[in-house]
C-alpha cells in the first residue's frame, strides 16, 4: 500500500540518483511544466514534489483504522486464548467487528489514495499526473519499501487467514449458535446443555458437513440476524421441520439404524401424589428391534427406518401432529394405504398434502431441545435426592406450584418460594422448623426444574413443543397407531397393540439403579381401565405440564360441589367407567309430586329436564326447550320455577309477591 509514484522515471542516460540531484527547474513533478499551474498561490510542481499519493487525510485516517484494529485483534487474540470458558462477545469482537473494521480501513486508505490521484490529475494536463504508483526497483528507497510492504503483506495476509479461519470456527461453534442471542435462544441453548448430545456442536445436526448446506444454514442465519435486529422473529420459534437436512445424513453418521437389535431396559422412578409420596418403579423392555435380517428380527421401534420396510406419510400441520395418511411399503414389494377414519379430507384433498418419508427425526424430533413435564421432573429429583420424599404431599405441592402461570422469572422463583414453605407453614408448622432446609432444598429444586423448562420471554413451556417419543405426555406413536387407521384395502387398522414395540410396563418398588426390580403382580396401571378409558390415549390424562386428574371429577370437569358427586359415580352409572347403562332415577325418586305428575312431564325422561351432574333447574332455558310458546310468559319474572311448585303433593303456581292460594291456580289452569 506505500506509494512509490513519488519518483519520476529515470530519462534516458541518467540514474534516479543522478536525477534527484538536479534542480528543480531541471526536473519538476513528473509530466509537469516548470512554473506549472499553481493553487492556493503555491506551484505545483514545488508543493507535491516527492509527495506519495497516501500522503492525504483520508488515507491517513485509514491507516490509523488499520493499526488500531490491527492491535485490538492482536490483544483480543491474547485474551481469547487466555480465557478458560470462550466469550461469545469477545468472539464477535475479534473474528467479525474487528477483521470488518481492518477491511474497511484498508479500503479507506485505498480511496484515498486514488483521490489524491484524481485531483492531482485535475491540476494539469493528463500525462503531468500518474494515475497509480510507479514501481522502480533500481532505486533502492523504492526497493527497501516495497520490501517492507511485501513482509507487511506477508504478515497482514497470514494473520487474516488465521483470523478469517478462525471466524468460520466460531460461527460453527455451540457459544455462537446458542450464547449470542440470548433472549431468542435460551430455550434451546438450556434445553441442549441438559441433552444427550451436549457434547455435539449445533451444526453437526443442523447443518452436517459439505459445502451447499452451509450456504443454505448461513442464507439462513442471515434471515435471522436481520429478523433479531428489527425483532420480529415469532414467539415461541416454530418448530424448523421442513428446513432440517434429512437425518440420514445428519443422526445416522452417529447412530446406525442398520446395526440396531435387541431391546432396552427402561426403568422410570415415580412417586405418587399423596401424604406419603408412595414411591414405586416402573420398568419395561423397549423392543429395539433390527434394521437388517442378518441381525435379528425387523421387528420391533425400529421397523420404520428405510431398509427392508419404507413409510410414507401425510400430515395437515407443520408439526406433523395430525397424520390422516399413511402408505406403508413392505420388503416384498406390496403397498398398503391407511387413511385415518376421523378425518374430514376427500380423496383429492388427501392425495394434494406433501409426502414425507420417515426417518429418525419424525419420533426423535426432541432429540436434544428436551423440555421435561413437571410430573416426571419432580420423580427424577425425588429420586436423586434433590428433594426429599419424607416431606408429606412434597410431590403434589411442587407439581402443583410449577404448573402456574408466572409472567417472569423473578415472579416464578418467589411464587414457587411462597407455594411450597407457605404450604408447610401453614399445615405442618413443627414440621417447616425442624426441616427448613429440605424444604429449602426443594424450593431450590423447584427453582431449576422451571428454569429448565419454562421461558417466559420466549412463551415456552413444557406445553409448547410436543416430544414424539413414546405416547404419554403427547400422543406420539399414537399419531399413527390409535386404533383408527384403516387399510383401504383389507379394512384392518395399523396395530395399537402395547407389545408390539414394548413389555407390558410392571409397577413395583423403588429400587436403586442398575438392580432389577422383583416380579410384581400388581396391575400396570394404578387402577384397571376398563371400557371407553381403555380405548382413550395416554395423553388424553397425562397431558405435559398438568397434573393427571385424582377423580372422575376431576378429568371429566365436573364440579365437586355438584349434587350427588360425593356419593360416588357407580350410585348411578351401573357398569364401572361407561356411561350406560345408568340406574332408572325412580329407584330413588320414588314419589314425585306438583307439575311432575302433569301435562307431558311424566312420559319425559328425568334427564330432559335435570341435566346430568347438575340435576337441579335453574333459570328458564330448559323449560322453553319444550314450551317455545311461554317464551315471553311473564319473563320479568325470572325462573320458571319461582311460580311452578314441582314439590308439593298439588300442582301449585305461586307467584312472588302474591302469596299462594287457589284463585291463582285456578287462573293459570283455567279451572
Amino acid at each position: 500500500m506505500t506509494n512509490f509514484g513519488s519518483f519520476p522515471p529515470t530519462p534516458p542516460g541518467g540514474s534516479g540518483a543522478t536525477l534527484l540531484k538536479k534542480a528543480p527547474d531541471d526536473y519538476t513533478w513528473p509530466y509537469s511544466k516548470p512554473g506549472g499551474c499553481e493553487r492556493g498561490g503555491v506551484p505545483v510542481s514545488e508543493k507535491h514534489k516527492g509527495r506519495e499519493l497516501y500522503r492525504n487525510a483520508v488515507s491517513y485516517f485509514g491507516g490509523l483504522v488499520v493499526a488500531a484494529t490491527a492491535v485490538l485483534i492482536a490483544f483480543a487474540l491474547i485474551l481469547e486464548f487466555g480465557l478458560s470458558r470462550p466469550s461469545p462477545y469477545l468472539g464477535i469482537f475479534t473474528y467479525m467487528v474487528f477483521p470488518a473494521f481492518l477491511t474497511l480501513g484498508g479500503l479507506i486508505f485505498l480511496y484515498g489514495m486514488r483521490r489524491e490521484s484524481l485531483r492531482r490529475r485535475k491540476l494539469g494536463p493528463e500525462t503531468e499526473a500518474l494515475p497509480y504508483p510507479r514501481l522502480d526497483l533500481n532505486d533502492p528507497r523504492q526497493r527497501k519499501r516495497f520490501a517492507y510492504v511485501l513482509v507487511g503483506g506477508f504478515v497482514g495476509l497470514v494473520l487474516m487467514g488465521f483470523v478469517s479461519y478462525n471466524a468460520f470456527m466460531f460461527t460453527e461453534s455451540v457459544t455462537f449458535c446458542g450464547r449470542i442471542c440470548h433472549t431468542i435462544m435460551q430455550p434451546e441453548y438450556t434445553a441442549y446443555l441438559h441433552s444427550p448430545h451436549a457434547r455435539v456442536k449445533c451444526v453437526e445436526c443442523h447443518v452436517g458437513s459439505g459445502a451447499s448446506w452451509y450456504v443454505k444454514s448461513k442464507m439462513s442465519g442471515a434471515r435471522q440476524v436481520f429478523a433479531t435486529i428489527f425483532h420480529t422473529y415469532p414467539t415461541p420459534i416454530p418448530v424448523p421441520i421442513k428446513n432440517l437436512r434429512p437425518a440420514r445424513e445428519t443422526c445416522e453418521e452417529c447412530h446406525w439404524p442398520k446395526k440396531f437389535y435387541g431391546a432396552q431396559l427402561v426403568q422410570i422412578p415415580h412417586f405418587g401424589y399423596d401424604e406419603k409420596n408412595t414411591p414405586e418403579e416402573i420398568s419395561l423392555l423397549l423392543k429395539i428391534g433390527g434394521g437388517e435380517t442378518a441381525l435379528g428380527a425387523t421387528s420391533g421401534i425400529h421397523w420404520h427406518m428405510i431398509l427392508g420396510n419404507t413409510v410414507t406419510f401425510a400430515a395437515t400441520d407443520p408439526q406433523q401432529e395430525n397424520i390422516p395418511w399413511v402408505e406403508v411399503k413392505h420388503a416384498d414389494g406390496t403397498t398398503e394405504t391407511f387413511v385415518s377414519k376421523d378425518s374430514k379430507l376427500t380423496p383429492a384433498q388427501l392425495a394434494a398434502l406433501p409426502r414425507h418419508t420417515v426417518d429418525c427425526i419424525d419420533c426423535h424430533n426432541r432429540p436434544t431441545h428436551i423440555f421435561p413435564s413437571p410430573g416426571p421432573a419432580v420423580d427424577n429429583a425425588m429420586a436423586a435426592g434433590a428433594i426429599d420424599p419424607s416431606l408429606p404431599w412434597i410431590k403434589k405441592v411442587t407439581v402443583d406450584a410449577l404448573v402456574q402461570n408466572y409472567i417472569d422469572r423473578p415472579s416464578a422463583r418467589e411464587g414457587l418460594k411462597k407455594a411450597i414453605t407457605g404450604y408447610y407453614e401453614k399445615n405442618y408448622p413443627d414440621l417447616a422448623k425442624a426441616k427448613g432446609a429440605e424444604i429449602q432444598q426443594a424450593v431450590n429444586a423447584a427453582i431449576g426444574i422451571y428454569d429448565r423448562s419454562v421461558f417466559p420471554a420466549m412463551k415456552v413451556n413444557w406445553t409448547t413443543y410436543a416430544n414424539n417419543i413414546g405416547h404419554r405426555n403427547w400422543p406420539g406413536c399414537f399419531r399413527c397407531h390409535d386404533g383408527r387407521h384403516l387399510s383401504t384395502t383389507t379394512g384392518k387398522p395399523i396395530t395399537r397393540s402395547c407389545t408390539t414395540c414394548h413389555t407390558m410396563p410392571q409397577r413395583g418398588p423403588l429400587v436403586p439403579l442398575g438392580q432389577v426390580m422383583p416380579a410384581s403382580t400388581e396391575n400396570w396401571h394404578p387402577w384397571e381401565l376398563k371400557g371407553k378409558h381403555a380405548e382413550i390415549l395416554c395423553s388424553r390424562c397425562h397431558a405435559a405440564g398438568y397434573r393427571p386428574p385424582e377423580t372422575c371429577a376431576g378429568c371429566h370437569k365436573i364440579s365437586e360441589k355438584a349434587p350427588m358427586i360425593e356419593m360416588g359415580c357407580d350410585t348411578c352409572h351401573l357398569k364401572a367407567q361407561e356411561v350406560q347403562p345408568i340406574v332408572d332415577c325412580k329407584s330413588c325418586h320414588s314419589s314425585l309430586g306438583g307439575l311432575h305428575l302433569k301435562g307431558g312431564h311424566p312420559d319425559a325422561s328425568c334427564t330432559d329436564c335435570h341435566k346430568p351432574h347438575t340435576f337441579v333447574v335453574t333459570g328458564r332455558t330448559t323449560c322453553e326447550t319444550c314450551h317455545t310458546d311461554k317464551v315471553n310468559h311473564y319473563k320479568s319474572d325470572g325462573a320458571c320455577t319461582n311460580c311452578h311448585d314441582f314439590k308439593g303433593d298439588q300442582a301449585r303456581l305461586v307467584r312472588p309477591g302474591a302469596g299462594r292460594g287457589p284463585s291463582l291456580m285456578a287462573a293459570h289452569l283455567g279451572a
